[in-house]
């Protein structure tokens, strides 16, 4: 057995050689059919609806990742207003305490606090 066991008339019946033709239409019609699918409405369509399901699964893609994206802009955005927050909190206590300072200082010095020297 040689490599013309491989191909499609290597299995022919000895008794009838009527099968090697038979296997050979076959391939042909095969071939043919393969060729043929192109034009083939049906294989059209499916083609057109999985054109159609891979466009949407890329646009939802770009969604999620937009989505992804948003949601860490509005994580950052979050963590900035709290960092504000804690600065302001922070010059506010400083302020109150300049104020007790000054008012503290104007005391010792016998001035009533909050009035002005206008000299």
């Amino acid at each position: 057995m040689g490599d013309s066991d491989n191909r499609a008339g290597a299995n022919r019946d000895p008794e009838n050689p009527d099968t090697g033709q038979r296997m050979s239409r076959f391939g042909e019609r095969a071939r043919s059919a393969l060729a043929n699918v192109g034009q083939d409405d049906r294989f059209k369509q499916a083609a057109a609806v999985t054109k159609d399901a891979a466009g949407r699964a890329e646009e939802a893609s770009k969604s999620v990742s937009r989505k992804v994206t948003q949601e860490d802009s509005w994580d950052e955005l979050r963590n900035d207003v709290e960092l504000l927050t804690e600065i302001a909190r922070a010059h506010h206590a400083l302020i109150n305490d300049l104020i007790d300072r000054v008012a503290s200082l104007e005391n010792r010095e016998g001035i009533e606090p909050g009035a002005r020297n206008d000299r």
